[in-house]
């Protein structure tokens, strides 16, 4: 069932619900402590019953489980699926130091489970590699000339799974969920989103210098001088601000209708013929004949 027709059906069953709160509330003199027995239940459980729900229903349905569950130092967040996530990550980590500790049948699922772990944590090795993993494509990001080379180069990277430029993936039509659909969306940027290239607070101009260091010491540690390095990083800075102008704040990525351009692949080639995306989804080797795009006026710029 698509999600929309999922909730044309809930909502008979929440406006039941409203109501019969609202009915509650309005035959109460005073307001009472809303009586919840959590036991056994889970959605019970996250209630806070010292609220009345007609006053906050949000706080009233989820304020248990936020008080039991106070946003740790780490992080900026925490919700359901952050715990979810964690127990996942603890779990994977388990099977792959299990399965690195064993000798296990040469081509088995757990030794290459083993071995895959094993070559990530073995920070020696990385460390006496240096570059080398790195050394093609660095070569060939120095050979570039061309706006031809420069997009094969961005294709290959897309195919890496890099993601230069923009947000390039396959996933369900989302009006659509028994077809597949090739998205397109804004992208590449290093910061987390748009507002990080222009907010001047304090807090926001410390992550965006950082950021910038940051850069400067990537490009020194690949071979730059340290002058040398300074403009390119501020060059990158500059290059992703460009980008990020034309990029949707994260109100707006929250409607899904104008986050949803259904075109042509003829479309697309007018709104962008730069890409040259006949070529590039060749090189990527991936076959459309449309495709869902995000944000057209990013696309666009």
């Amino acid at each position: 069932m698509q999600f929309h027709q999922f909730y044309n059906k809930l909502k008979p069953l929440a406006a039941c619900y409203l109501c019969l709160n609202l009915f509650a509330c309005q035959n109460s003199s005073e307001p009472q402590e809303t009586k919840v027995n959590p036991s056994g239940d889970v959605i019970g459980s996250h209630i806070d019953s010292t609220i009345h729900p007609g006053d906050d229903f949000f706080n009233f349905a989820n304020g248990g489980w936020i008080k039991n569950n106070p946003i740790p130092p780490s992080e900026n967040g925490w919700g359901i699926f952050n715990l979810v996530a964690d127990e996942n990550f603890s779990r994977v980590r388990k099977i792959s130091e299990d399965a690195s500790s064993q000798s296990a049948a040469k081509g088995s699922a757990l030794q290459q489970i083993g071995d895959f772990f094993f070559a990530g944590m073995d920070s020696a090795t990385i460390e006496q590699a240096g570059l080398s993993p790195l050394q093609t494509i660095l070569d060939q990001i120095q050979a570039i000339n061309t706006t031809g080379d420069l997009l094969k180069m961005v294709n290959t990277l897309q195919m890496n799974g890099t993601a230069p430029l923009y947000s390039l993936y396959i996933g369900q039509d989302m009006k659509n969920s028994e077809k597949n659909f090739l998205y397109l969306s804004q992208g590449g940027l290093g910061l987390p989103d748009r507002d990080y290239y222009f907010n001047t607070d304090p807090e926001t101009a410390e992550t965006r210098n950082a950021y910038e260091k940051y850069v400067q010491k990537v490009f020194q540690l690949s071979g730059s001088d340290s002058l040398k390095a300074v403009q390119m990083a501020k060059n990158v800075i500059a290059l992703e601000k460009e980008m990020a102008s034309s990029h949707k704040k994260l109100a707006e990525l929250r409607d899904p209708y104008a986050n949803y351009n259904k075109r042509s692949l003829n479309d697309l080639m007018m709104l962008a013929p730069a890409m040259e995306w006949n070529t590039s989804l060749n090189q990527m080797q991936l076959s459309a004949d449309s495709v869902i795009i995000g944000q057209p006026d990013f696309v666009k710029k």
